[in-house]
């Protein structure tokens, strides 16, 4: 991607992951229950300060087309459809293959998406596809 996309004039902005910035890289797995608080939500919205600002110079003073936003699939802070997940006997959350969203299921968003969206809203800026990125699991 990092090479096709430029060669047809898509500029990228990447996230810092909040999961890694916050718990570093080898982590247990975690839910979505378990990053939305508000202590990691506030570490979201920091994250993005910087986004935020690259978005509004991009969209609003030079009027470039954002055409989306490419999040992580499975993740609990960066997926679009988390949708409902099971609980362990530990309490930790795991994907369900049975409640994935559908038209008698609500998805949830992850938390971090959930926060993009709103900043953007903030901005009047809607419309902008999320896309997910399949991840190895």
């Amino acid at each position: 991607m990092k090479d096709y996309l430029p060669r047809k004039n898509i500029g990228v902005i990447q996230n810092e992951c909040p999961e890694t910035t916050a718990m570093v890289l080898m982590r247990n797995p975690q839910g979505r229950w378990q990053y939305n608080n508000i202590f990691f939500r506030d570490r979201c919205k920091a994250l993005l300060k910087n986004t935020m600002l690259m978005v509004r110079e991009f969209i609003i003073h030079n009027r470039y087309r954002l055409c989306s936003f490419i999040d992580l699939e499975n993740s609990p802070t960066c997926s679009i459809h988390w949708g409902r997940r099971k609980i362990n006997r530990c309490g930790i959350e795991y994907q369900n293959a049975d409640a994935q969203p559908g038209r008698d299921r609500q998805a949830l968003i992850g938390t971090m998406a959930e926060i993009m969206s709103e900043e953007l809203g903030k901005e009047g800026i809607s419309g902008v596809p999320f896309l997910e990125f399949p991840a190895q699991s």
